[in-house]
């Protein structure tokens, strides 16, 4: 098997079992509002002055919160390209669901990173094909 082909199977696999959706998957009761998107992704700017800047891809800020948690629930929502994102009202709330779907990120990069290794034991390219495959999915880890 090729590396192609790996990738290409644990695309397979991990769509086959469901990918979650952020934030939707990973919200429970809490009292929410809704902020404006600009519907397309986003990625992390600069901290300035303990302020976190949050970027489209060509570097435009779009906009600048208090907590890096935040600043990462917005991120990973843009990745539905939405106009509007529901977001939780409470600094904890928005910890809680960032922490959730981290520890939904690190275990799929965990068994990739195990079928990687069973496949090429003495492979080099480990995290070059989880972000390939994460990449394809659609999923993103900051």
């Amino acid at each position: 098997m090729t590396e192609k082909e790996f990738v290409r199977k644990e695309v397979k696999r991990i769509t086959a079992s469901g990918i979650k959706s952020f934030p939707f998957d990973f919200l429970h009761d809490c009292e929410t509002e809704t902020i404006e998107m600009p519907g397309k992704i986003l990625i992390p700017g600069e901290e300035l002055f303990g302020h976190y800047e949050i970027s489209l891809l060509d570097g435009t800020p779009v906009f600048q919160v208090a907590e890096i948690k935040k600043a990462k629930y917005i991120i990973y929502s843009s990745r539905l390209k939405t106009k509007n994102v529901t977001i939780p009202k409470s600094i904890e709330d928005i910890k809680t669901v960032v922490t959730a779907y981290h520890k939904y990120i690190d275990t799929i990069i965990k068994e990739i990173s195990s079928d990687y290794k069973a496949e090429f034991p003495d492979g080099e390219n480990n995290n070059l094909i989880i972000s390939e495959i994460l990449k394809v999915v659609n999923l993103v880890r900051y």
